[in-house]
Formats: C-alpha cells, sequence, structure tokens
C-alpha cells in the first residue's frame, strides 16, 4: 500500500516523543505522507488554565490579556510542530497542522476526529496519558476521559496508542492480532498483515476461549433448571472450538494476504469471562512472548456504555489492553463502523452477572439455545462449510440442471443427450485449470454427483482437489399448486432425509431446494403460494442440516412478462423473503449453517432494462430488510440477465453497499455456461475448442469474482448480450 496518510497526535509529554519514535521506526514508509496534529488548549481570559495531566501547557497567565495568552499558545504549538518535525520526521516533509479546540479531553480529541475525518487519513498514531482504568472511566464520563479512547470509538480508521516503555521504544518484530469473529476483528488482521507485518517478523494470531455465562446455580427458582456440569463442559469444548476456528480463519486469511505459514504462531488462551479476565490472558500472552504491538479490533462500544463498564471493571477490551500493556496498541475498527452488524449479533458470551435480577424465560431461553445446539452433531462444520463457501471474491457455479433441461442446452449446439455427453460436458466445467480460485461450491445434479471423469476420478474428487466444496440440487422439480392460478410449489421432501444421508457419505457438503414466486402486471404471488413455498424451504433446510448439509435456500421471485417496476419486484421479494424467515426461525434453522440464493430485483420483462445502480439500490435495501447478519453469504442467481449485465449488476451491489454484513456473491448457471457451452460445442476432451470453452469459463468465473470484490473495471469477457426472456418457458428466470 503506497502513499497512506498517516496522522501523528503531538505535544510536548514523554509518551508522545516515544509515539513519535515508535511511528517512524516501525511502521512509516518512504512513500507516507506524514500529517503532524497538535492541539491549541484555549481557556478564557478570566479562568486560570488547567494544563493537561503530562503536559506543559500555559500556566498561570491569569493577569494577562486573552488575546496575548492565545498568541503565546499558538507561538507555542508552532514551535513543538517544527521541533518535532526537524528533530524526527524531518526525511518525511511532514504537514504540520496546529488545530483549535473548545477545551477539555472530549474538544482536543473532537478536533483531531474531524480533522482525521475530512482529510481522510488511514491511521492515526498518538502517546497514552497512562490514566488508571477507574479514572479514566470516571472522566469519560464527564467528558474530559482518553484522547486516544475518545480518538479509537470515534473514528472509522485504525488508532495506534502507544504507551511509554519502561526502558525504550521496542522494534517491531513480533505482532499479536487478538481475533474473534467479528468484521473489526477481520480488519484487524488485513490490517496487520497490510501496513504492520514486514519480512523477519512473527505474526502471532490469538483467540480467548472464554467459558459457557451460565453462572446461575444460585438462583432461588426451581423453574430455572440449572444446567448440569456435563452441560457446561459441553459448552466449554464448544466455545473452544470456536476460539480454534477462528484462529484457524485467521491464520488462513493471512496466508492469502501473502503472510507465510512459517511466519505465523497460532494460540488459543483460556479465560475465566469478563473484559478484564480477557485482556489478562492477552497480557499474560504478551509478556510471555516478548511480543512488541498487539493489533485488534473495536467493539463499537457507545460513549457513556463504555464508561460505566470501564468502572465496573466489564468494558472494551481494547480499552484495557490499551491503558494496562507496555507496548503500542493498534485499534482497528469494523468497515465504516458497523454499528448496525455489532448490535445485531447475539452476546452469548458475556462478562459474568452482575446481580441476579435475570428472568425465568432468559434462562429457559439460554437452555434451549444449548440443548437445540447439541442435538445437531454437524453444527461446527455446517458454519465453517457455509462460512468456506462464502468466501469473499469466490461464488458457486450452478451444474445442477436436470438431464432434461441439460438435453436442451446440448441439442441447441448439435450435441446428443447421452450420458457420456453429459459426462463429457460436467468434466469440462471440473477440471477448467484455476476454477478454484474463484469458485468455492459447486451444485451437481444427482447422476452427476455419482459420476467419474473418462479416466475414472470421481467429480466430488476434481472439485475438492480445486478447494471448491461439492454441492447437490435436492428438490425434484415444480408442481402446480392446486386451486391457484398457475403457481407451483417444489416437491422433493418424500425420503429427503435418506437421500442426504447418502448424499453426504459422497461427498456432498451442501444442497440446493429452488422455490418459484411469480409477479405478473396484475398481482404478487398469493398468500398460498408464499407459506405453501416458505414451509417446504423450511422443511428441506432442517433436514439438510441434520444430515451434515449446508441448506441453500433459493426462494425465487421469479421474472415474468409485464411492464411492472423495479419497485414492485423489490416489494414482493421483501415480501416473500420475510415470510421464508420466519419459517426458517420457526424451524430452528442454524442461520450460520445456511445460505441463501435470491433474486436481484428487476423490472418486469417487457419494462426498460434497470441499471446496475438501480439494481444495486433496490436489492440492497431488500436483503437489508429482511436477511439477518449471522447467514454468511447471498449468492445471487443470474436470472433475466446477460453475462455482461451479471457481473455488472454484481459490481454495482458492492459499490452500493460495501461493508455489507454478507458476502454479497454469486451462484451463477447460465451466466457461466452459456458462451462456454457454444465454444465446446460437443469438442473431444483436450481437444483445441475443449480448452477455449475451459478458458472462457475461468475468465468469466473471474470477472465476477473481481465484481464480488468490486474490483472489476475491465473489458467483459463475454460483452453485450440483452436480458433473457425465458421466464416462464422455463419455469422461472433461470440460474
Amino acid at each position: 500500500m503506497s502513499g497512506r496518510v498517516i496522522a501523528i497526535a503531538v505535544d510536548d509529554s514523554e509518551s508522545s516523543k516515544v509515539a513519535c519514535s515508535w511511528a517512524k521506526g516501525s511502521l512509516l514508509r518512504p512513500e507516507d505522507r506524514v500529517h503532524l496534529l497538535s492541539v491549541k488548549y484555549i481557556v478564557p481570559g478570566d479562568v486560570a488554565p488547567i494544563p493537561p495531566l503530562t503536559t506543559s501547557g500555559p500556566v498561570g497567565l491569569v493577569a494577562e490579556t486573552y488575546a496575548h495568552r492565545k498568541q503565546e499558545e499558538a507561538a507555542r504549538v508552532d514551535n513543538l510542530l517544527q521541533r518535532t518535525a526537524e528533530n524526527v520526521f524531518n526525511d518525511f516533509h511532514p504537514s504540520l497542522h496546529a488545530l483549535e479546540a473548545i477545551g477539555g479531553a472530549s474538544g482536543v480529541a473532537e478536533s483531531i476526529v474531524n480533522w482525521c475525518t475530512k482529510s481522510k487519513a488511514d491511521c492515526l498514531i498518538l502517546g497514552s496519558r497512562h490514566m488508571g482504568a477507574a479514572k479514566s472511566a470516571l472522566m469519560s464520563l464527564i467528558g474530559f476521559g482518553s484522547v486516544g479512547q475518545y480518538s479509537a470509538h470515534h473514528l472509522h480508521i485504525p488508532v495506534c496508542i502507544v504507551h511509554q516503555p519502561d526502558d525504550k521504544v521496542h522494534a517491531l518484530e513480533k505482532i499479536l492480532v487478538c481475533v474473534d469473529d467479528s468484521t473489526s476483528s477481520r480488519a484487524a488482521v488485513e490490517w496487520a498483515c497490510t501496513h504492520a507485518f514486514q519480512k523477519g517478523n512473527t505474526l502471532h494470531i490469538a483467540s480467548v476461549s472464554l467459558p459457557a455465562p451460565y453462572d446461575i446455580a444460585e438462583e432461588d427458582c426451581s423453574a430455572a433448571h440449572v444446567l448440569s456440569q456435563k452441560e457446561i463442559e459441553q459448552e466449554d469444548q464448544k466455545l473452544h472450538r470456536i476460539a480454534e476456528d477462528n484462529v484457524k480463519e485467521s491464520s488462513r486469511k493471512a496466508v492469502e494476504m501473502g503472510i507465510s505459514e512459517e511466519s505465523i504462531v497460532c494460540e488459543v488462551l483460556e479465560s475465566e469471562g469478563g473484559a478484564s479476565d480477557v485482556s489478562l490472558a492477552i497480557q499474560k500472552y504478551v509478556k510471555a512472548n516478548d511480543i512488541d504491538a498487539v493489533v485488534l479490533g473495536s467493539r463499537c462500544m457507545g460513549d457513556f456504555k463504555r464508561s460505566v463498564l470501564g468502572v465496573l471493571g466489564l468494558g472494551s477490551v481494547s480499552d484495557w489492553c490499551a491503558k494496562h500493556l507496555h507496548i503500542p496498541v493498534v485499534i482497528v475498527p469494523p468497515p465504516e463502523k458497523d454499528t448496525r452488524l455489532q448490535q445485531s449479533k447475539i452476546q452469548h458470551i458475556s462478562a459474568p452477572s452482575v446481580g441476579r435480577s435475570r428472568s425465568i424465560r432468559q434462562h429457559r431461553a439460554a437452555r434451549c439455545v444449548v440443548k437445540a445446539r447439541a442435538s445437531n452433531p454437524f453444527e461446527e462444520e455446517l458454519a465453517a462449510n457455509a462460512k468456506y463457501i462464502a468466501t469473499r471474491g469466490k461464488g458457486i457455479l450452478a451444474s445442477d440442471e436436470s438431464n432434461a433441461t441439460t438435453g436442451k442446452r446440448l441439442d441447441s449446439v448439435g450435441v446428443e443427450n447421452t450420458e457420456t455427453m453429459r459426462r463429457n460436458w460436467r468434466q469440462l466445467l471440473y477440471t477448467a485449470p484455476g476454477l478454484g480460485q474463484y469458485i468455492s461450491g459447486a451444485i451437481m445434479f444427482e447422476e452427476t454427483l455419482y459420476q467419474s471423469t473418462h479416466d475414472g476420478v470421481q467429480f466430488v474428487d476434481v472439485l475438492k482437489k480445486q478447494g471448491i466444496v461439492p454441492g447437490i440440487k435436492v428438490d425434484t422439480g415444480l408442481q402446480v399448486l392446486p386451486g391457484s392460478d398457475g403457481e407451483t410449489t417444489t416437491q422433493g421432501l418424500d425420503n429427503l432425509g435418506a437421500r442426504c444421508e447418502a448424499y453426504y457419505k459422497q461427498g456432498a457438503r451442501f444442497a440446493k431446494w429452488r422455490a418459484v414466486l411469480r409477479i405478473t402486471d396484475e398481482s404478487g404471488p398469493s398468500n398460498q403460494a408464499i407459506l405453501e413455498n416458505a414451509h417446504g424451504l423450511a422443511r428441506y433446510a432442517q433436514i439438510a442440516q441434520a444430515n451434515g448439509l449446508v441448506p441453500i435456500v433459493e426462494p425465487e421471485v421469479t421474472l415474468g412478462p409485464g411492464s411492472y417496476s423495479i419497485e414492485e419486484t423489490a416489494y414482493w421479494s421483501e415480501y416473500v423473503y420475510s415470510h421464508v424467515m420466519r419459517f426458517l426461525n420457526e424451524y430452528g434453522i442454524l442461520k450460520e449453517g445456511m445460505l441463501l440464493k435470491p433474486n436481484m430485483c428487476l423490472p418486469g420483462l417487457d419494462a426498460p432494462s434497470a441499471s446496475p445502480e438501480e439494481v444495486a439500490k433496490y436489492t440492497v435495501r431488500t436483503m437489508l430488510r429482511t436477511i439477518p447478519a449471522a447467514v454468511p453469504g447471498i449468492h445471487f442467481l443470474s436470472g433475466g440477465m446477460s453475462e455482461e449485465e451479471s457481473t455488472q449488476n454484481l459490481q454495482a451491489l458492492q459499490e452500493a453497499c460495501p461493508n455489507a454484513p454478507w458476502s454479497l456473491t454469486f451462484s451463477y448457471g447460465r451466466a457461466l455456461q452459456s458462451t462456454t457451452l457454444k465454444t465446446w460445442a460437443g469438442a473431444d476432451i483436450g481437444s483445441e475448442d475443449w480448452n477455449k470453452a475451459q478458458d472462457i469459463l475461468v475468465k468469466l468465473a473471474k470477472a465476477n469474482s473481481e465484481a464480488q470484490l468490486g474490483q472489476y473495471t475491465g473489458t467483459h469477457p463475454v460483452p453485450g448480450g440483452g436480458r433473457i426472456l425465458q421466464a416462464l418457458r422455463t419455469g422461472g428466470a433461470g440460474k
């Protein structure tokens, strides 16, 4: 990363000098743009100024005029900035900024926060004032707390708080990143790998395992049904595995970002619960391993809540570490301070209870959650697989067409519909070199799941070798809903449990079930159709999870003939998805272990095409209103769109919601296969046309991968193409 805007807050304290020395020696790069900030303390002319706790601001100027004092303060700050620039940052030619403040820490910090926000700084560095925890929290309540804490909780950029060490500034060799499953934690890993880690460093990745938060044995209430020791131990084991998964996922992310495995040290730390105990576990690890800097995410607490909890010793882990660790602490916020996501997460792992006032209903709810999760041995595997399939920058190849549908497509390019030609077609898709860089899962038809390549390698093994998770279509097609005007319901619940068990043994790890709900100029889907299909999707998802398969839930609000607007599609999509999610909740579906495959919001097929920006606006709004943040990925189908349009709309989704709580990605069939099929046209395995077809498939997958990351800029591999008028002819807009 070049040309970073680095803001460094300076005063005349020793901690500020240490922060400057650390920044120069450990973080700054020659190409960085350095800005030195210092705040002028302005006091009314008839009030004796109160200096900062560790600085030498203007003192004893009561008798002098306000204007003279203001000039002296300005001169002091200008001299401080100039001196710091010359003595420390002369090689960087820093810009100097003397900022105004209204007085008090909140005013000083607000000036710094405002400058960093307006100037789009990439990072803020400042020294620590060494306040105690209680003093800092109490001072925060009245607006005079730590400038570092205020900045860390109000800026949308990483804040480096540098403590004055006991002896000297440490060289940045060992970096500790503390992780959990939050977006800010992922951001902390990315920041450490991109901005702090250098060749020769060691990256330590640690997650703290908390105990089960069910300390209710002393409740004087027989209805509370205190958890047994065995249940508590089981929950402790689960939480330990969660911490292990956090570390593994963060390590994998670091390797993806170019950090060698030899440079990474992974560790799960034990704690007795509570923010202070979590921090003590971190502090113990820091001391035992001579860590030089700690990077961790921010929990985005409000000022008042953070201050009150800080007095009780239950506050922010990042605040605690910044106060007590004698090394630099970097606090990284979630992308754009996604507080909506932070608030939506269920904090079932919390600090020890203060008092015994929790209701019986809460005890029962907690007990039910533990019992329900314990009843499914696949819970952790489901969550891990769903998270992997939803990996950013990757999507799903939908290749689950039935033999009849595949036959129609083969016929369109002059290829006979035989088992051999169907196998060759799927072999071309699954063996395309490099496909696994952009595809994380492939949905297969039952016949394909059990097929092998021409030389005897099972397709599931071919996919796994590419890092692609095998999936299976489990519904058996659409059936007209009795009493409706041609609306449909989906078949396949009969014997679904036994089939899912067999599919899992064959190597499938996720499943797909498609429901189709129709919009016309006259009306949207009927309540009968919505409720029937929502029930079918929920029942399918329940059976799939019970047998170890991540369910892809596909409530397709299909495009049909008509000139209805994109607003109408958005309305009916929101209406349908809300009912589907209600049924999923009632059936106890693990949200972390499922994926959604919806339609993008498009106008009717007889209406003018919507721009990518319009499609993104209404699609993102619909998702935010209906889909919980716990769902790892939303994989859009490409129905009704050309290959290029599918990519452009996917790119627009990322631009409309760059900090989405889910991965907004793709599950494309036709948009990846159409031109690939025409290029192949039945050519022999390994022939020139075979290779060309695989090349175009990988290019299409790459274009959509770039779009999912918000990085698509180039010429599309298959430019042009109009909307696909196939909705009613195929029973839906397609994949």
